[in-house]
């Protein structure tokens, strides 16, 4: 199977870019002091990345897994939103009484995952005029 076709380089930008959101978030929902939040949301910047990564690829991830249902590309981007929402509220469960994500950033980071494929239909014409074409 050929990768001409996926987008890489945007999905760990985007990635990044929203796992950082995330990771601030984490930081103001804290219960405690030091830079102890930042290893309990490492993680974050990682499962965001790969969150994002299927959700733009979700074309090369479904020939990939050989899934043929009728609106695949909205019940993969459906099963991604679920499962980072449970991932992301699970993890601050997890922290235990030290960090609790408040619902409503859990939520923006739900939506940021969902709507990165559109988002970079925004971004890359910006991006064309920065950086090389390869790249976006």
């Amino acid at each position: 199977m050929a990768l001409e076709n996926v987008v890489i380089y945007p999905a760990l930008v985007l990635g990044i870019i929203i796992g950082l959101i995330e990771l601030f978030f984490v930081h103001a929902d804290e219960n405690f002091r030091g830079s102890h939040w930042f290893a309990h949301g490492l993680h974050a910047i990682i499962f965001t990345i790969l969150f994002v990564f299927i959700n733009m690829n979700v074309d090369w991830v479904l020939n990939l897994i050989n899934i043929q249902i009728p609106y695949a590309q909205v019940v993969v981007r459906g099963i991604i939103a679920i499962v980072a929402f449970i991932k992301i509220q699970g993890a601050a469960a997890g922290a235990g009484k030290a960090v609790r994500e408040k619902l409503w950033h859990t939520l923006i980071i739900v939506a940021l995952i969902t709507a990165s494929s559109y988002i970079w239909l925004i971004l890359k014409p910006i991006c064309s005029s920065i950086v090389d074409k390869a790249y976006c």
